[in-house]
């Protein structure tokens, strides 16, 4: 049965998570989540709790990023209601947290469960990376953000850079613009900003790191401890053993990788066949002695 966002984003509001206290919020949508098959992750940072979930294990990742603690609520007097126990005026939902950005979250869940009931299987994957506090520790989830995404570096600006303003007023109220070479995008308050300008070796960079990520999901799938030292295989087109012969050495750190060997066992266990950047691959792992 879908999820209702209504009733989520109620559920969400109730929880007094003023930065940095969660007061429980977290918990409740990794609940949510995992009804719907998230493998959920817990992070916490310097005291703050985190939440990474994902469903399903391919490429592409949709991934929903948000916050679940809100600002102090003020002068309760102010209030035409108690900021955290939610109701509906004037068909409008009203609480801490309405706007920024609980209720937005609880659509994330509810159109992801929507989505499930209508595609029973799907290509690609859908994460969500959720933190318990929006600007202090946005920091911390960086390298969460660039193994999952597959992104080079992650630049945070706040609304007072100046990249941010000249984006925003050139926008003009879109949701998304192209400005110099940026593809952007403006949703609940955030701008994201990728530069769409790929060479030749940022593009044989981008799929050392794609590797690295397939490779540490074969690890986890499989079950592997955190420590446990690997030998890599692998076979593919000369592309493929282009980007090994340049970027091995990362990628045997990244992943923990005695040795990358190019062909493939036919006696060995853990292995899978995929696509990566219209080239199909097999890559496979096993313990090293």
């Amino acid at each position: 049965m879908p999820i209702s966002e209504l009733k989520l984003a109620k559920e969400l509001i109730r929880r007094p998570s003023v930065t940095p206290k969660d007061a429980g919020a977290i918990n409740i949508l990794a609940k949510n989540l995992r009804s719907l098959g998230f493998k959920c992750q817990l992070i916490n940072f310097k005291n703050i709790k985190n939440l990474y979930a994902k469903l399903g294990k391919s490429s592409p990742n949709f991934c929903y990023a948000g916050h679940t603690d809100v600002v102090p609520p003020g002068n309760i007097k102010d209030w035409s209601v108690n900021p955290f126990k939610p109701a509906i005026k004037n068909n409008k939902l009203i609480g801490r947290g309405a706007n920024d950005m609980k209720a937005s979250i609880a659509c994330f869940v509810a159109a992801v469960s929507k989505f499930k009931a209508k595609n029973k299987k799907f290509n690609g994957s859908i994460s969500l990376l959720i933190t318990g506090d929006e600007e202090q520790y946005l920091d911390d989830i960086k390298t969460q953000v660039l193994e999952e995404l597959n992104v080079k570096q992650l630049i945070l600006v706040s609304e007072k850079d100046s990249f941010y303003y000249d984006a925003y007023q050139a926008a003009e109220g879109a949701t998304s613009i192209v400005s110099d070479n940026y593809q952007i995008v403006f949703d609940s308050g955030y701008m994201v900003a990728i530069d769409t300008n790929i060479t030749d070796e940022l593009a044989q960079e981008g799929l050392a790191r794609e590797l690295i990520h397939r490779i540490q999901n074969m690890r986890r799938n499989a079950d592997f401890q955190v420590t446990d030292r690997i030998i890599c295989y692998l076979e593919g087109p000369k592309g493929i053993s282009d980007v090994i012969n340049k970027f091995g050495d990362a990628i045997k750190k990244e992943t923990l990788s005695n040795n990358i060997i190019e062909g493939i066992s036919e006696n060995l266990k853990i292995r899978e066949t995929q696509k990566l950047d219209n080239m199909e691959i097999i890559l496979g792992v096993e313990l090293s002695d």
